[in-house]
């Protein structure tokens, strides 16, 4: 364009000059004047062009970086929903009657809770590991196919001993601790009352019931007259554990005089491991 400018300035004074020979020197500087007056123009038209195509440019840039980061920022919430999705439960259980240390290896990360069985023993070492992270422990009835998913996970087993006229010592009892398990300890002075009393306190709840007696073969059978109530007897542990599991007892009957006092705190033991169980479906009918 500059040139074309030039050239058409040079043409006109060359015409002028051959008219007037006297103002061709005049004429000629004065149009090398306009020529670069016109010459100046034209670069700052052609400069604010390409100032205008710039601001248009850097524009669609931006528009560009503001849908890209729009769509970065979707791509990271979508991230985040997954991951908190995929988050491992803050809950673990584990069965087991002796839990320790050792079985969990990295399984504590980001859990909050650990929930054993009702009787289970717990090391030192994992109580002490528990303590150190924050962790809380719980106890629950055995029966209970993953507390993680109950709101109820942590309740303890509920026991209700009944002595009956004072076949042992109720005290001992009384300070008995029993993991996972509360101990509810009173007196009768009549098996049947005694066996009453264990009802009510296991039918409809999730709880059992202990008779101490001398007379336990009356107790049984006047316990399994009652609707809803399944009584076992046992004299050792792993008989007990066999009852209960055949029957889902919810009363265990001891007779205190034939096991001493240390089978007695075993059977208890025993008792609030095994916990509350379902009737099997196979006896259902007959014994609720």
């Amino acid at each position: 364009m500059n040139e074309l400018v030039e050239q058409i300035v040079r043409e006109v004074m060359s015409r002028l000059a051959a008219d007037d020979p006297a103002s061709a020197g005049a004429s000629s500087a004065a149009g090398s004047t306009d020529a670069r007056s016109a010459a100046g123009a034209a670069a700052a038209c052609q400069d604010s062009i390409q100032e205008e195509a710039s601001t248009a440019t850097d524009a669609a840039g931006g528009r560009r970086e503001l849908v890209e980061g729009n769509r970065t920022g979707a791509a990271l919430s979508l991230r985040s929903a997954v991951g908190a999705a995929a988050r491992p439960s803050d809950q673990l259980f584990l069965p087991g009657k002796v839990v320790a240390l050792a079985d969990l290896a990295d399984q504590l990360d980001r859990v909050r809770c650990v929930s054993v069985a009702a009787g289970a023993v717990v090391t030192p070492a994992l109580r002490d590991e528990l303590q150190r992270r924050g962790i809380a422990l719980r106890f629950v009835s055995k029966n209970r196919s993953d507390p993680t998913a109950q709101e109820n996970a942590e309740a303890e087993l509920r026991i209700r001993v009944i002595v009956h006229q004072g076949c042992i010592d109720e005290r001992p009892l009384q300070t008995l601790r029993l993991e996972g398990a509360s101990i509810a300890v009173s007196s009768s002075e009549c098996v049947i009352e005694a066996c009453d009393e264990a009802a009510r306190a296991v039918v409809g709840n999730e709880a059992l019931a202990v008779v101490m007696t001398r007379y336990a073969a009356a107790a049984i059978c006047l316990a399994n007259r009652i609707p809803q109530v399944r009584a076992v007897s046992a004299r050792d542990a792993a008989e007990l554990k066999a009852a209960m599991t055949m029957v889902g007892a919810n009363v265990v009957v001891i007779d205190p005089g034939g096991v001493g006092a240390y089978g007695v705190r075993r059977l208890l033991r025993e008792a609030a491991i095994v916990g509350c169980r379902k009737c099997p479906r196979a006896f259902g009918a007959r014994l609720n």
